[in-house]
């Protein structure tokens, strides 16, 4: 039976986005209400990226805040087979808040400065956020020695889009980046792997033209099961990413995100649906399992 390698991937960015970026304690419904429903398929595993940075040392004090505040419930993750990989947000604080960062050599700097703490908690997998990058911040992780990075978004650069990010040219499939060029494979190449969040056209009602969208489970379920099937129909496998906060009760109703944990249920289960009709099983793993069986990578960490 063909196998179809899926890695569930989870952004804890501690703020949600289409509340102007209010600070939400998206750790707290996910260890008491998102794990426990991932418990109930006891094949899933899942990577967690956690922030890990300078606006969280500003905010309380120690950027592994969230690591030691939750060290116990990450402990018990880990032993489940689940990963946690790093999550850094690199802000500046102006007069009007706290802001994107792209300044390259500021960024690459951050990342440097965080990795050797990062690295002890055993961590091995990166997810930037915003999805932002540069050759310098790409070869910063990989001197750094991580695994692999997941933040590339293989799609076009939309003109509604706030945050900076570029991998307009960059492929669907798992890569080692060139050392000219993050975005594409090349020779010669960094030793991190970069695994691209999987991308396909997703229609939201409120869409004036197609746009190309990462798969995420808390999308509205009847939005999805004909991009799945456009995706399996290309690959052998999948990685998703949601934010715990989109499955969170919401005040008002969104066109896309259903801020409803049954969401994740109904779509994990669509994904299975579509695997069986394609004679495929589902094989849940974590990011660096992934990348272990599919590139070769070893365990440089």
């Amino acid at each position: 039976m063909k196998q179809l390698k899926v890695c569930v991937t989870f952004d804890v960015d501690l703020s949600d986005y289409t509340n102007d970026g209010a600070e939400v304690d998206e750790l707290a419904f996910l260890f008491s209400e998102v794990i426990p429903e991932l418990r109930r398929d006891e094949r899933l595993r899942a990577t967690w990226f956690v922030r890990l940075d300078a606006q969280v040392e500003a905010l309380y004090g120690h950027a592994d805040y969230f690591f030691e505040r939750y060290e116990r419930e990450f402990r018990a993750l880990s032993a489940e087979g689940h990963e946690i990989g790093w999550h850094p947000h690199s802000y500046l604080k102006t007069d009007e808040g706290w802001k994107q960062n792209t300044s390259s050599e500021s960024v690459r700097e951050e990342l440097e400065r965080y990795a050797p703490r990062v690295k002890g908690y055993g961590i091995k997998s990166v997810r930037t956020g915003w999805g932002f990058h540069t050759n310098e911040t790409m070869r910063a992780l990989s001197d750094s020695g991580f695994l692999l990075d997941s933040s590339a978004i293989p799609r076009p650069a939309y003109s509604w889009e706030s945050s900076r990010k570029d991998w307009e040219t960059t492929p669907c499939e798992p890569y080692f980046p060139s050392q000219a060029d993050y975005r594409a494979p090349g020779e010669p190449h960094l030793s991190i792997l970069e695994v691209p969040m999987s991308v396909t056209e997703i229609a939201a009602p409120y869409d004036r033209a197609a746009v190309t969208r990462y798969i995420n489970l808390a999308y509205h379920p009847e939005l999805m099961k004909a991009p799945l099937a456009a995706w399996l129909e290309r690959k052998d496998h999948l990685v998703t990413i949601t934010h715990p906060y989109e499955l969170m009760p919401a005040r008002e109703a969104h066109g896309l995100l259903a801020f409803d944990l049954n969401a994740m249920r109904r779509n994990l289960s669509t994904l299975e649906e579509l695997a069986e009709e394609r004679g495929a099983e589902l094989s849940f793993m974590t990011l660096s399992e992934f990348a272990l069986m599919t590139m070769g990578v070893e365990n440089h960490a």
